[in-house]
């Protein structure tokens, strides 16, 4: 559990030291990137689907040189677990690759959107996301990484661009190509009018729950019917526990969308920055809240990719908004306090595992497996 927090207090002292001198140490960034990525890799039984996923590549994934070599899962995870187990390498190697891979193409958005920081967008996403996407669902956070390396070319209206790394994410998680709408979704100012109409119409689906039955229709997809079917007519309709209602994350967002629609009505329609996106962002991510309010894989799969919409917004907006050292120091203090309660929730929540309640995440356990 201490390593957690090591991690974060090392990411905000230098998060804190960028904000008031503007100092960034590209050399120290990378050294902490290796050493979370080192985590990811030698972590032992952390995380839901950890066992899963060392099964799979011990087991399951063959080497390059085997005469019957074939492709079962999604093509690229599939290709770099072969090469990984052609050189040699363990799980572990294998994950630290994967994790290593999330991070420099987070790090290359993070330099294309151009939000004022680089450590602080790094902070958020190890309080916010990074759990979920690389000590748990282990294919997601690479997914995620070259999904918004897809959107970061909205802006320029890049199409070609926008698809081709949308597939490179496709190749780690099909789930990726779910977001292909966005990119005639997203860059597009919307009327008050449409705004309070797609509000009023999500808060709908939750308070009806009409959620289940729309989504019988995506059974008839035929890429995502069988798991759409699975989980809403299999698994959730055996698991009593699964939980629905608005949560914290869905409230700080429609307040945080209104704040930033409403009130700075003239950077949003401005074309030449990206803050349109993020907004619009926050919009569908409460939106696609209500829509899968009762089916949490959905949750995951999905809305947490448009949820880090948060590692952007936030930064630009304590760059832009926030003037002299004292109000961007208060701003700061409150996002880091808001990040820190999200990762302690995550840290300290149990979860459903083989029929009782379980941490997955502490205490972290370690093995060094070349």
């Amino acid at each position: 559990m201490l390593i957690y927090w090591v991690v974060f207090f090392i990411l905000f002292l230098f998060s804190y030291v960028e904000l008031i001198s503007a100092r960034q140490s590209l050399v120290l960034l990378r050294c902490v990137i290796l050493f979370i990525a080192c985590m990811v890799g030698f972590r032992y039984n952390i995380g839901a689907d950890w066992e899963t996923y060392v099964i799979i590549y011990n087991r399951q994934i063959p080497s390059l040189l085997d005469p019957e070599y074939r492709i079962l899962m999604e093509p690229l995870f599939w290709i770099l677990g072969s090469l990984c187990k052609t050189l040699g390498l363990s799980y572990a190697c294998f994950f630290i690759i994967l994790s290593l891979i999330s991070f420099v193409v987070l790090f290359i958005v993070i330099r294309r959107i151009g939000c004022g920081y680089i450590y602080l967008p790094i902070l958020l996403y190890f309080c916010l996301f990074f759990c979920q996407f690389q000590l748990n669902i282990v294919r997601h956070g690479i997914m995620a990484s070259f999904v918004w390396l897809a959107f970061s070319y909205i802006k320029e209206c890049s199409l070609k661009k926008f698809v081709f790394f949308l597939l490179i994410a496709a190749g780690f998680q099909l789930a990726a190509l779910a977001f292909f709408p966005f990119y005639f979704l997203l860059n597009r100012c919307y009327m008050q009018k449409s705004v309070v109409t797609l509000i009023f119409i999500s808060l709908i689906f939750v308070m009806l729950g009409v959620s289940q039955k729309i989504l019988l229709l995506g059974t008839k997809i035929p890429v995502f019917g069988e798991f759409v079917n699975y989980y809403i007519l299999d698994f959730y309709g055996r698991n009593v526990d699964a939980s629905y209602g608005f949560s914290v994350g869905m409230i700080v967002n429609l307040f945080l969308f209104l704040f930033l629609y409403f009130g700075m009505r003239s950077v949003y329609n401005d074309i030449s920055n990206h803050l349109k996106i993020f907004v619009n962002l926050l919009l569908y991510s409460f939106i696609l809240s209500c829509f899968f309010n009762a089916y949490a894989v959905f949750v995951e799969r999905l809305v947490s990719v448009t949820n880090m919409t948060l590692l952007f917004i936030l930064p630009y907006v304590l760059h832009k908004i926030f003037i002299g050292k004292v109000n961007k120091t208060i701003a700061f203090a409150c996002i880091v306090v808001y990040a820190m309660l999200m990762f302690t929730k995550t840290l300290y929540t149990p979860v459903p595992l083989g029929g009782k309640y379980e941490y997955q995440f502490i205490p972290y356990q370690y093995s060094f497996v070349i």
